[in-house]
Order: structure tokens, then C-alpha cells, then sequence
């Protein structure tokens, strides 16, 4: 018997060979005749590694349970686990797994201390569930797992990096939580927070499924620059519950009263009032997530670096895609940065959820469709790629506005509902652009490009008028204009013509053709459509 349970240990999850044999009766002899399916002693065998296995179901073979067991690895097949260090154990499971040509590592429920481990191709490394299994580097800066292979994958686990959990140690990190190289990889159903980057993307054509991010302390939550596709994730980051401030968030004072939510920085980062109090005299010294910060009678804890963008799409970054994904947090400068230089380089946000800004500054293509916005959109001077803003809505009562750097082509905005934001165009040469059909939004074009939509009118007001009430207007005469001017409009408007006499010249969109000249004493109506 002693063979059999260092064979069959219940430790390790595996059922013993009495107990199965418990289940379908034992004979005399302590052999059991295979039955339909489950384990028993082969005819004629002594040898333990001899007990045999069948699956059930029509065509199942019986193999041995040496062979059985061999199609699953776990962790503690190799040595004692949650120790002060398990990375030593947990690497040489992944690499057994990987000479064996590959299959999938287990790692059962609890917290794990490890660091520096690499994941070749074809290898799964599976925990016990997201909130179940947690893979710490605790005080160790250093990347907790990189993946570096071909078609393998991470999934059901926690990855904690340096700086977060309880962290009381030296502040920040310089290393990443999750480094994902390779090429086909399935990264899904994961927590990753801390780190320098919670995740570091290098590699193309891999797939992430059901992400949570967040508490990392570089300029951004997730970086990459590589070409690949989200699904369902939440780049979400929200250490500190309650803020009550927006960004740019102002600077940390001495000898100020500080309320619940309030946002402060300092040192780079920027802190989140808990207790409300008075400052002290001098800054405070900033600790990791989590940890609290004793500032005279204020407590303060860690909201996010002072520059914190929600996705990079970093230099180097190629096509990749999300949907329905969530950038959320009170401590983004910007939920995502385009900074892309790959090819093609193109950035694609479908159905997704947005906070904060968004920048645009280099890219081949980049395309928000179907997003619910919360924070502006600016593409900067110098963008030399295409952009399609198209469907969009602002999610609360705040107006969106999109800013179009000068010289800037190839974009379309359209069918957006921004709760009457602004759409402006920086003087300058753009051109091949069209903004429409974006309700009471205004829009401040100054380009002079001649493929653009709405074209400029040159002087379509020609007499002093009043504008009273309106249903959609884009643009009015300015101060600099006085009483007349360049206007636009969809829909009804009414204008006052205040004295007999006046004249109000409505043109076509060619800004050539006159539909019409009124000359009203009294309150017109005036019907323009495209």
C-alpha cells in the first residue's frame, strides 16, 4: 500500500488507489477487474504503475495510469510550493511541460512568491481562477513572467508585480508584472496590476480575453508595441475610490485643508485624499498602492503617476484592435495614447468605454466606432495618418470636444452625439476631410484645403442679424466679424432681422449658387438642408 500512495497522492489532487478501488469493490486479493471505465489493477499485474485507466465512451482503449497522469503537470509534481520562494519549482514544471512538446501547467489556489519566470511556446500555465490563484513578485523587482514562445498561453490567475498587494517596500517599480512576446499566444480571464507596466506587449497576433489591469507606475497601465487583439478587457485603474477632482490635477500645498476625493501632486505622482485634514509643512514621501500616507492630520494613498495614460500604443506598435473594452479612471491623463509607427499602423476601438482624453499623434489608421467618450479627442499637428470618429456618444452630461491639429488630413467625424461639444479644425492647410451630421455640436473649421465638407461660405450673412433661437448651428459670426458673417446650419433656425430693410443671403453649400434672398421686417424662419 505504501507503493500505491506515494504513486497516487490525494495531495496532489489525485485519488488514491484504494479509493477507487473502494468505489468498485475490491476482490480478495486487493485487485480490481476493469470495469466500464475508471482505474483498476490490470489482469495479472503486481506492479502499481501498472493500475489500469478507461475513459469513458464508445472507443476508449485502456492505458496505464503511469500514462494517465503524465497528460497533466502541476507545480507541486516538483517540489514543495508556497514556500518563501516557489520560482524555482514553478520553472522547472513549465520547462518539463515544454520538453514534453508542450501541454498545460497547473497551479492550484493560494499566493505564490515568484519572479523571472519565462514561458516557452506551446506551454498553458493555468491557475485555479482569477481571484483564486496569485502568481507576487512581493518586494523583488523583476518581471514575474514573461512569455517568449509560440502558441501557448496564461489564464485563471492573478499576476501581482512589484508595488502593489500590501507592498511596504521601496516605491515604484522597474520591471513589468506581464511581458507577452511570441507570436498566437491566449492571455485570458487574468488580474495584473504593479509593475513598471502591468503589461508589456511585444509580440504579434496575440489574443486577449477578460483582462483586468491597473497600479502600474510608468506612463501608462498597458504598453504596447506589438500588433495584436482585445476582447472584453478592463484597463481600468482604480486604487483610490471617491475622486473627486479632474485632471490636470493641481499641485500638493503646505498648510492646506484637504477634503475626502481631493488630488494632489507631488514627487510625480499624484495622491488621493482618504482623511480629510491640514498639510504639513513639507511634501509628503510618496509610498506604493495601497499604503497610507500620513501628511500632518491628512492621509493621502497613491491615485497614479502624475502623466498616466490608460494604453500606450507605443512606437513601434502595429495594427492592433479592441472591442468592447473598458479605459476607466479618475487617474488617467489621457485613457489611451496613439503613438504608433508599426505597419500598418492601425489603431481600432470598437464598442468601447472611454473616460478620459484621448491623443493621437502618429499611425496609419485609427477609427473609434460605436464608443461611449467621456474626455476630448485631440489629433496632433503633424498626424499623417487617417482617422474615422463615427458613431460615438458622450456617456454624461459633459460636451465632447474634438480638436484637429493644423495640417491635418484624411479624417471623417460624423453621426456623433457629443452633447453640444465643439468640433474645431486649427487653421492651416487641411484638407479631404468631412465633419457631418454631428447634432448640436459647433464646429470652428479654419481649414483651407479644398476638399473638405462643410466649405467655407464667404460672407452668407450680409446684414446685421440677431440669432434668437436655434435647432443646429455649427458656427456664428464671430466678435472679430461683428454683425456678420460666416455661419452655418442644419436643420430650422430663426434670425432677427432687427431693422426694415436688411437682407439675408442664404447659398448653397458650394458657397456659390443663392437659393434665396429674404428681406424680412420681423422674426423669418429659414429651412436650410444639405
Amino acid at each position: 500500500m505504501a507503493d500505491r500512495d506515494r504513486l497516487l497522492d490525494r495531495r496532489r489532487g489525485r485519488p488514491r488507489l484504494h479509493d477507487a478501488c473502494t468505489r468498485r469493490g475490491a476482490a480478495s486479493n486487493g485487485r480490481l477487474a476493469l470495469g466500464t471505465s475508471g482505474y483498476a489493477l490490470m489482469a495479472g499485474a503486481s506492479d502499481p504503475a501498472w493500475v489500469g485507466f478507461l475513459q469513458s465512451g464508445t472507443g476508449a482503449v485502456t492505458r496505464t495510469w503511469n500514462a494517465k497522469v503524465a497528460d497533466i503537470y502541476n507545480v507541486a509534481d516538483f517540489g514543495p510550493i508556497g514556500q518563501a520562494s516557489d520560482s524555482a519549482v514553478f520553472q522547472l514544471a513549465i520547462n518539463a511541460v515544454a520538453a514534453a512538446s508542450g501541454g498545460v501547467v497547473l497551479i492550484p489556489a493560494g499566493t505564490f512568491a515568484v519572479s523571472g519566470l519565462t514561458l516557452p511556446g506551446n506551454v498553458i500555465l493555468r491557475g485555479a481562477g482569477k481571484f483564486a490563484t496569485t502568481l507576487q513578485s512581493w518586494y523583488v523587482d523583476a518581471n514575474v513572467l514573461t512569455i517568449s514562445g509560440n502558441a501557448g498561453g496564461v489564464e485563471h490567475l492573478t499576476i501581482f508585480g512589484k508595488g502593489v498587494n500590501n507592498d511596504t517596500g521601496a516605491l515604484g517599480a522597474a520591471s513589468n508584472a506581464l511581458v507577452v512576446g511570441g507570436v498566437e499566444n491566449v492571455i485570458r480571464s487574468i488580474r495584473v496590476w504593479g509593475g513598471n507596466y502591468a503589461i508589456y506587449v511585444t509580440g504579434t497576433d496575440n489574443s486577449f480575453y477578460d483582462l483586468n489591469t491597473g497600479e502600474s507606475y510608468s506612463n501608462a497601465n498597458v504598453a504596447t508595441v506589438g500588433a495584436n487583439w482585445y476582447i472584453r478587457c478592463k484597463f481600468d485603474h482604480v486604487p483610490v475610490g471617491g475622486v473627486t477632482d479632474l485632471v490636470p490635477f493641481a499641485a500638493w500645498a503646505a498648510t492646506t485643508a484637504y477634503t475626502v476625493g481631493k488630488v494632489r501632486t507631488t514627487g510625480g505622482y499624484a495622491l488621493c485624499c482618504t482623511v480629510g485634514g491640514t498639510s504639513g509643512g513639507s511634501a509628503p514621501t510618496v509610498k506604493n498602492y495601497g499604503i497610507n500616507i500620513t501628511d500632518g492630520s491628512v492621509t493621502w494613498q497613491l491615485l497614479a503617476p502624475s502623466s498616466y495614460n490608460g494604453f500606450l500604443l507605443g512606437a513601434g506598435a502595429a495594427e492592433n484592435h479592441f472591442y468592447q473594452c473598458d479605459f476607466s479612471s479618475a487617474g488617467y491623463s489621457n485613457s489611451i495614447a496613439v503613438l504608433a509607427t508599426g505597419s500598418p499602423a492601425v489603431s481600432a476601438f470598437t464598442d468601447c468605454v472611454i473616460s478620459s482624453p484621448i491623443v493621437i499623434t502618429s499611425g496609419t489608421l485609427t477609427t473609434f466606432n460605436g464608443c461611449e467618450l467621456a474626455g476630448s479627442i485631440t489629433i496632433n499637428g503633424g498626424y499623417t495618418g487617417r482617422t474615422i470618429i463615427q458613431g460615438n456618444s458622450a456617456v454624461n452630461a459633459s460636451a465632447i470636444n474634438v480638436l484637429v491639429g493644423a495640417n491635418v488630413n484624411d479624417f471623417i467625424i460624423a453621426n456623433n452625439f457629443f452633447n453640444g461639444g465643439t468640433i474645431t479644425v486649427t487653421a492651416g492647410t487641411s484638407t479631404r476631410y468631412r465633419i457631418t451630421n454631428n447634432p448640436n455640436c459647433i464646429i470652428s473649421d479654419s481649414g483651407t484645403g479644398a476638399d473638405r465638407m462643410p466649405a467655407a461660405f464667404t460672407n452668407s450673412v450680409v446684414s446685421p442679424i440677431t440669432m434668437t433661437t436655434q435647432n443646429t448651428v455649427y458656427d456664428g459670426p464671430s466678435a472679430a466679424q461683428g454683425s456678420t458673417g460666416t455661419w452655418f446650419a442644419s436643420g430650422t433656425i430663426t434670425v432677427t432681422v432687427p431693422a426694415a430693410g436688411g437682407v439675408l443671403a442664404a447659398k448653397l453649400w458650394d458657397g456659390t449658387t443663392i437659393i434665396r434672398t429674404l428681406a424680412p421686417a420681423r422674426p423669418t424662419t429659414l429651412r436650410i438642408r444639405e
